[in-house]
């Protein structure tokens, strides 16, 4: 029998209490709400069968076979819950899961509702309200550039199409009915959350913008999942407390207590787990013959391999559909990915935080590192961006960074 936990013992919570209320009090009754919003903007909400229709180019087809299903349903719960797979291939793109513009503000609002209540939830539960305004805004920082940034690569024309049609944005691989701004914003959202469901193609993005993308997934902290980019926050939080602590020469501590070499081997493991398994895993596939199943020759194919197993990690789901990933290689290398891009952020946080629990907290003094100072933010913030910067430029540089360069000459 498992040993039962004390009263008043440390511990980390009771985790089926703990999933059970989360899912019963927060996600079905916001994934109802959200589901009988967009039945009311048309998205299919039945469990009649398909529908067989007559095309109004019947040269072309015949009959249409339209399925449908309870979509509005699955299209809640996969916008809140960090899941991306829609009900039908094209996912959100299509009009019977996204048919109106005001379907489309709501699947967006969607992707952040839950990841942004979560810093409101954690700051009024521990009382850390200054804390959690800090990683708010470094989350918000991180968000405004990785948008602007992907919302102006999609308003430079496509260089596939220069001189062909009057200079528009970059419409290919793109609904109409949104045009660049709202699919760009939709692109750089689903990649910050940690969702993976798309209302346009990324591979049709410019580079700049295909760059951002996997950026967003590569940094992963950006609001991040139901949960996911505040527990990896944590991770990076601890490493610039513990650089923190012995830049002002203290010993590290978090919240009063020890940060040990257990610790910061662990968080240490769990965030370079990411450039080894992604670089290591994209080095194999670009290196063997036969193995990539890319579409495009050179920096686009280079930059389709590196988003597939960067998606796979930050537990997204999108990808560079050019990609032939209907393969054994691809799907035994990306569950190998997504078990550990998943799983070994959750379980370090955990295992810390138990190790934490049992330590004494010694009261805060005037040399204290203040974890929820401007100063601190700055410096946690600057270690995500070092990191991931150092781990993937290279990689960057030779695949959507080298693409843009060659497009711009």
């Amino acid at each position: 029998m498992a040993k039962q936990r004390k009263e008043g013992e440390p511990g980390v919570g009771n985790f089926y209490r703990d999933l059970t209320r989360s899912v019963i009090r927060v996600l079905l009754p916001l994934a109802a709400i959200v589901a009988l919003l967009l039945t009311w903007q048309g998205v299919p909400a039945t469990y009649q069968a398909a529908h067989e229709i007559t095309p109004l180019d019947a040269q072309v087809e015949e009959t249409q076979r339209i399925p449908l299903g309870p979509v509005s349903a699955m299209v809640a719960i996969k916008q809140l819950g960090t899941n991306g797979g829609g009900w039908y291939g094209p996912n959100s793109s299509v009009p019977l899961e996204n048919p109106t513009p005001l379907s489309n503000i709501i699947e967006t609002v969607a992707l952040m509702l839950i990841p942004v209540a979560l810093l409101v939830a954690v700051a009024v539960m521990t009382g850390r309200r200054r804390l959690m305004v800090g990683i708010g805004g470094v989350m918000l920082a991180f968000s405004l550039i990785s948008t602007g940034l992907v919302v102006a690569s999609e308003r430079v024309p496509n260089a596939a199409f220069a001189e062909l049609a009057a200079p528009a944005g970059n419409m290919e691989g793109k609904e109409v009915r949104f045009g660049t701004d709202m699919s760009a914003l939709w692109g750089s959202w689903t990649t910050q959350t940690s969702n993976g469901s798309v209302n346009a193609m990324h591979d049709s993005f410019n580079p700049l913008g295909g760059t951002v993308l996997i950026m967003d997934m590569l940094v992963n902290v950006t609001f991040g999942g139901v949960g996911v980019g505040l527990i990896g926050f944590l991770l990076y939080l601890m490493l610039a407390a513990f650089i923190g602590s012995l830049m002002v020469g203290r010993a590290p501590e978090l919240f009063g207590r020890p940060l040990e070499t257990r610790e910061i081997r662990w968080v240490s493991l769990a965030i370079l787990a990411q450039p080894l398994l992604i670089l290591g895993l994209s080095a194999l596939a670009v290196a063997i013959p036969g193995l990539n199943g890319t579409s495009n020759p050179g920096h686009h194919g280079l930059g389709q391999v590196i988003y597939e197993y960067t998606s796979a990690f930050a537990n997204n789901g999108s990808g560079f559909e050019g990609l032939g990933d209907a393969s054994f290689w691809w799907n035994l290398t990306c569950v190998i990915a997504l078990l550990i891009g998943r799983f070994l952020p959750m379980l370090v946080p955990l295992a810390v935080a138990g190790w934490l629990s049992v330590k004494r907290s010694a009261p805060a003094g005037r040399g204290t590192l203040a974890l929820d100072s401007g100063a601190f933010m700055a410096l946690t913030a600057g270690v995500i961006v070092i990191i991931n910067l150092l781990g993937f430029l290279p990689a960057m540089v030779l695949g959507p960074i080298a693409e843009a360069l060659s497009q711009a000459q």
